[in-house]
């Protein structure tokens, strides 16, 4: 028997077939060389394959093509794989719980926009909230704040061996709007990656993810010890606060002190700018 002799287009489509049928087979990736005998990819396009497929034609000049619609066709074994990881982790983002965004007590956005307004009368321009102005925004949204400004020294007294120090920010993505910005703070401050984002506004299941995606770390080393239900509570107020306000264009708690009886914001930044209208539609996309 000629064993290179090349695989015909139906035996190459029924083989396919057959193994995608296979419940231990998630995805197929089939990695073929056209000859001057028989190009399978036109089998790939035609097989009955109802699980995820891709293709990768070794001769091809295109990095990516498509062959049907749903079967694309890569130029490198590598990309294809990468393709596949990326559809996995995008299907497993999309069958995760949703959550909702809940009710939460206590919250004053008459009296924040009051209070924004009347800076921006006085600063058309925007700028950066004076202290005392920044600690009002965060009463309004019952944000605890134990002190401003507070220097170095002074964090440092007021932490306990187990407390950790994380930041919780706002940025303004100028497509989607408002960012809630979260990871280690203070002392505890690592690299930029170490930060995760979520749009605003956070539902419970993506301030529970951002604080367990998070390396947590304990200014002095030990084993941390944070409510993390007081610290999902004020991810959720400090993500109500960014979308009920656009002329917040930039909020920066560092350090906030979780701790095992509760959660307390030791410095403050807000700088304001003039609200811009967003467009609702891409809102729909998160």
């Amino acid at each position: 028997m000629d064993t290179t002799a090349p695989v015909g287009r139906d035996a190459f489509r029924t083989c396919l077939e057959e193994v995608a049928a296979d419940d231990g087979v998630d995805a197929v990736l089939a990695v073929v060389m056209p000859t001057a005998l028989s190009d399978p990819s036109t089998a790939i396009a035609e097989a009955s394959v109802s699980k995820p497929i891709a293709a990768v034609l070794l001769d091809q000049a295109e990095s990516v093509r498509m062959l049907t619609p749903g079967r694309p066709c890569y130029g490198s074994p590598e990309d294809a794989a990468r393709a596949l990881g990326h559809a996995v982790r995008y299907r497993a983002w999309r069958d995760r719980p949703q959550g909702q965004v809940p009710e939460l007590p206590g919250l004053r956005p008459a009296d924040a926009r009051k209070l924004l307004a009347a800076f921006l009368t006085r600063h058309p321009d925007g700028g950066w909230l004076p202290p005392r102005q920044a600690a009002e925004l965060l009463a309004a949204y019952q944000i605890p704040l134990i002190a401003s400004r507070a220097t170095r020294g002074d964090q440092e007294a007021v932490l306990a061996a187990d407390d950790v120090e994380v930041l919780i920010g706002v940025a303004q993505d100028p497509l989607f709007g408002p960012l809630v910005v979260f990871g280690p703070g203070g002392a505890a401050a690592g690299e930029p990656g170490d930060h995760a984002a979520r749009l605003a506004p956070l539902t419970d299941t993506d301030a529970d993810e951002l604080i367990h995606a998070t390396p947590l770390r304990s200014g002095h080393g030990h084993a941390p010890s944070a409510d993390t239900g007081a610290l999902a509570d004020t991810l959720l107020r400090v993500s109500r606060l960014a979308d009920d306000l656009p002329e917040v264009a930039e909020l920066d708690l560092d350090p906030v002190i979780a701790r095992a009886d509760g959660v307390y914001v030791a410095d403050v930044r807000v700088r304001v700018s003039p609200g811009e209208p967003r467009d609702p539609f891409l809102r729909q996309l998160r």
